[in-house]
């Protein structure tokens, strides 16, 4: 006859939202309910909560406790708002808990503070039961109105933004255009004046006045000739066709070739090597307005790819006794081939462009039946462009 355990458990309060640990002891291996068979439970209740555990000794021999959680509730902690002018005093204050721990350091409900600009203070609150909560308080400072709007100069067709400096958030604007807030876009067809008003919660004003000067700008456009080309004949000539344009600079797209920039109105250029290169017109007038635009020209190595459709290992001639594609241009690095019998299980694959394969599956064993198969190969160019080709390869 084997004693029966003597089971006892931990019991715990937390607050809400935290997690609790109890745990049982006594016995051997353990059953809570509600919760499992870890020991101690680790739980989250969202309510007091009783929890029975049910304690095993190796023997089978089995004990019951119950046990509780008690869950708090988080106090909801608020504080008050204020504003004031500069340089007076304000007083805020707290509520919902038991103790307060301000931000400032203060540890009292109410609080006087006297900020030199909008400052938001934040408080702990804290319950008897230890559960806190936080908020923010914040005191609005508004100074008086000291406004300013400068001048903008801007090419023909742009907008120009028109903003109000040393302005405040709680100011309200009144421009000459009939806009309102402290930023405006505009775009006028002609150099124009504009005005405006500033007006403040108390109702203090103050006004400003900027010219937005307008001047035209050219306009970026260029022909590449040709815009692809091989390594074979690498250089390209760029026809300017811009408009009210007096300076050009063009970058081709080379950034550690010596010869990456010009100046010239139609410039030409040799490129070094494969690749995708994108090439930037920047024109400018004589009123300092400018304009940009890019076009992208190719430079790759000759390039063909064949796949044939049908081949038998069996033949006696050694070219046709793989299915192996062919092709120059080709980054090797960057093959992929892979096929598929009719249900579309993979049979045979490889990386390797000159590793064809030879009818077998994986290229060991028995030949796999005549017949119709799927091709699905995948690759890069030398100068980056992918290509990807599927079909199908009959074995004879």
């Amino acid at each position: 006859i084997h004693p029966k355990p003597n089971v006892t458990a931990t019991a715990d309060t937390i607050c809400i939202n935290e997690m609790a640990s109890i745990q049982a002891s006594g016995a051997n291996t353990y059953v809570w309910n509600p919760g499992g068979t870890s020991n101690p439970l680790i739980v989250s209740p969202t309510a007091t909560t009783n929890y029975t555990v049910i304690g095993t000794t190796t023997f089978g021999c089995k004990d019951t406790t119950t046990t509780f959680i008690t869950v708090n509730p988080k106090p909801v902690v608020t504080a008050t708002s204020t504003a004031i002018c500069a340089n007076d005093s304000a007083t805020i204050v707290a509520s919902g808990a038991a103790t307060y721990l301000w931000s400032n350091g203060y540890s009292t409900p109410q609080i006087i503070v006297s900020p030199s600009q909008t400052t938001t203070y934040s408080v702990i609150g804290t319950s008897n039961q230890n559960c806190i909560d936080s908020t923010t308080s914040t005191v609005t400072v508004n100074q008086n109105p000291n406004i300013t709007i400068n001048d903008v100069d801007i090419c023909a067709g742009k907008t120009a933004q028109l903003n109000v400096l040393n302005g405040s958030a709680s100011n309200t604007y009144q421009w000459s255009n009939g806009s309102t807030g402290d930023v405006i876009t505009v775009s006028p067809p002609a150099t124009s004046l504009f005005w405006v008003n500033a007006t403040d919660i108390n109702g203090c004003k103050d006004s400003d006045t900027a010219f937005v000067n307008i001047h035209p700008r050219p306009d970026a456009q260029f022909m590449a000739d040709p815009n692809k080309t091989t390594t074979e004949n690498p250089k390209i000539n760029f026809v300017d066709q811009s408009t009210n344009a007096t300076i050009w600079k063009w970058t081709f797209g080379e950034p550690f070739s010596p010869n990456n920039t010009s100046s010239l109105q139609s410039p030409s250029h040799t490129y070094n090597g494969v690749g995708e290169y994108i090439v930037w017109q920047f024109v400018q007038s004589d009123f300092g307005c400018r304009d940009s635009i890019k076009h992208t020209v190719i430079i790759e190595n000759p390039y063909a790819f064949y796949i044939p459709n049908a081949f038998s290992p069996n033949s006696i001639h050694i070219d046709n006794q793989t299915f192996k594609p062919k092709g120059i241009g080709i980054d090797n690095e960057q093959f992929e081939m892979y096929i598929y019998d009719r249900w579309g299980k993979i049979i045979y694959e490889t990386k390797d462009m000159n590793a064809g394969w030879n009818g077998r599956f994986n290229n060991t064993g028995d030949l796999v039946p005549n017949g119709v198969y799927v091709y699905y190969i995948r690759f890069k160019q030398k100068y980056g462009v992918e290509k990807e080709f599927s079909g199908h390869i009959t074995l004879l």
